[in-house]
């Protein structure tokens, strides 16, 4: 589909129904639940033609908040318009921490959604994630150097040359054959350091856990770009203060959170107004309101979809 037709369309209500990962192949966050080593998807179905796995791309500016900068760069974005009816809203999932994943353009409960209310769906890749680079990425060059490898090479503490470079060539070939790199981990962590906190660790005394104190990830931002504790501790107060953090100020905003879900610490699960509906669902976790619905879902998750499904029905008709 071409980019000037989306433009026409996004004159309907466009609702944004997710700010969650959907992530495939990384250790730390899950996209859809895979059945075997293929990776194939569990609960979703092909919704046949325009589906939206093929990637799309457009011109976006790459500062919005200088209109002195007229810089601009491509960013990748997906379209799925097999339930698209004239009039209908559309849907704008917009990409997490990692590379896009194009099944959540035809897997997910956001799908079940708009069969039902004729929506056009988009999903849009973060940037600095996956394909959409706004600027060239220097991170390989400024690691890694070929001072610091000769330097490894020429260490004769470290065994002859040759068996050196055989293991770490092993072990690296083997580490990848087994795990998919970190491709988004660095952005993330970086991320973290200048906007969220966002931090799990083991200082708590009520869990059974070590070795993962609060100083460990605020360590990392020094060590990595050099933020100090304080620098972070500003950068996350900033944030808050401009989303409004507990006491946001909206409307028309559905907040999912499953209690398994280590991270809903630092998500809304109380109402914070008629227009600000909090769902907290026991015993689900991360983004499980999300995946396609399944004979084994719990009760508690069967209803939360619909509630949320009800509630998009009340604003678009509004």
């Amino acid at each position: 589909m071409a980019v000037h037709r989306c433009g026409s369309l996004l004159r309907y209500a466009a609702l944004l129904l997710v700010l969650c990962a959907a992530v495939g192949g990384q250790g730390r966050f899950k996209g859809f639940r895979s059945s075997g080593s293929s990776g194939s998807f569990t609960g979703g179905r092909d919704t046949g033609e325009g589906t939206g796995s093929e990637e799309q791309w457009f011109t976006q500016r790459l500062d919005h908040f200088n209109g002195a900068d007229s810089r601009e760069w491509k960013q990748r974005y997906f379209v799925n318009e097999a339930f698209s009816r004239p009039g209908g809203p559309v849907f704008l999932m917009i990409g997490g921490e990692g590379p896009t994943n194009p099944a959540w353009m035809h897997n997910g409960t956001w799908l079940t959604y708009a069969q039902k209310l004729g929506a056009l769906c988009l999903m849009l890749e973060h940037r600095f994630y996956g394909k959409s680079h706004p600027t060239a990425c220097g991170a390989r060059g400024t690691n890694i150097t070929i001072k610091l490898l000769c330097g490894v090479m020429a260490d004769a503490s470290l065994g002859d040359p040759y068996a050196r470079y055989a293991a770490v060539k092993f072990k690296v070939r083997t580490f990848h054959r087994s795990s998919d790199p970190a491709s988004c981990g660095r952005q993330w962590v970086y991320q973290t350091c200048t906007e969220f906190g966002f931090y799990q660790s083991t200082d708590s005394p009520n869990q059974p856990f070590t070795g993962f104190p609060l100083e460990y990830h605020v360590k990392q931002c020094s060590d990595f770009f050099n933020i100090s504790g304080d620098e972070l501790l500003a950068a996350v107060s900033q944030t808050n203060e401009f989303y409004g953090g507990f006491s946001l100020v909206s409307s028309r905003i559905v907040l999912p959170n499953g209690s398994v879900d280590p991270w809903h610490a630092l998500g809304v699960t109380r109402d914070l107004g008629p227009e600000l509906p909090a769902v907290f669902i026991k015993g689900t976790a991360h983004c499980a309101n999300m995946y396609p619905a399944s004979s084994e879902d719990l009760p508690q998750l069967a209803l939360a979809r619909d509630h949320i499904f009800l509630l998009l029905q009340r604003w678009l008709k509004q």
